[in-house]
């Protein structure tokens, strides 16, 4: 998709929820990351993990949040920003939380 220059910047928390979004993989296991399509320009976005609801057990369902954020680097309209301003929160349970974030 390409990015939409005329999205209004609006810092705001978008609804998340789960799965991971279409166009969204995960970059990086050690520490677990995401990234892909912003929901709102169609811009860079990325998601560092931020809570890992892990027990240790091995056959249960891991879930994890993660906080992504736009950062595809257009102002937007916005003062001083470097993105649309949006923001949301993903919940990834399993198989979608790949590997456990202690997997080598």
């Amino acid at each position: 998709m390409e990015h939409k220059d005329d999205v209004k910047y609006a810092a705001e928390i978008m609804p998340g929820g789960t799965p991971l979004p279409a166009g969204w993989k995960v970059v990086a296991k050690e520490p677990f990351a995401v990234s892909g399509p912003c929901p709102s320009c169609f811009g860079n976005a990325y998601g560092p993990l931020i809570k890992d609801f892990d027990d240790g057990e091995p056959d249960r369902e891991l879930t994890r949040e993660i906080y992504a954020e736009c950062s595809c680097g257009f102002s937007h309209g916005g003062d001083g920003a470097t993105s649309c301003g949006r923001s949301w929160i993903v919940t990834l349970q399993s198989p979608d939380a790949e590997t456990r974030v202690n997997d080598g």
